[in-house]
């Protein structure tokens, strides 16, 4: 498992999140299985030598029905 801390616009959101691998850009993660809760798509997977953490730079969505019509390719056919 990876911890990897979410960013969005310069500023690491407090908790961060343990993925089974680094997505990559474009991948849209969620903290939880659950449909209702914050969907981000990754913009940027930011490494730094020496930590054994990612900075995943996002763009945020309040649930998974907003990141589907947001986003070209996620369970959708635009």
């Amino acid at each position: 498992m990876i911890t990897c801390h979410i960013m969005i616009n310069g500023r690491v959101e407090p908790l961060p999140m343990t993925l089974p691998a680094i997505p990559t850009i474009g991948s849209v993660i969620a903290k939880s299985a659950d449909h209702k809760s914050e969907h981000y798509l990754v913009k940027c997977v930011e490494y730094v030598n020496g930590h054994d953490t990612v900075n995943l730079h996002a763009q945020p969505f309040p649930n998974q029905i907003s990141a589907v019509n947001a986003v070209d390719g996620f369970r959708n056919s635009r």
